[in-house]
């Protein structure tokens, strides 16, 4: 049990550094949306990790304090 739970969370772990690093090379290159991969990436991690819950609750309420200026 404790080999699938390890091998979960290192898959998490790639698969969430994959997408953040994709959403970061979004913000650069125009054919990619990179916000919407970098919270995809989030979303990920914060399936397993503590700090990426509490830096998604951040970045939840920057995207939602953007949009209401709008």
């Amino acid at each position: 049990m404790s080999i699938r739970k390890d091998l979960r969370k290192a898959l998490v772990a790639i698969g969430g550094g994959l997408l953040v690093l994709v959403g970061v090379a979004g913000f650069v290159l125009p054919i990619l949306p990179g916000t919407v991969l970098l919270v995809a990436g989030l979303l990920l991690w914060s399936s397993e990790f503590r700090w990426a819950r509490d830096v998604l609750a951040r970045v939840r309420a920057w995207l939602a304090d953007r949009s209401a200026k709008r």
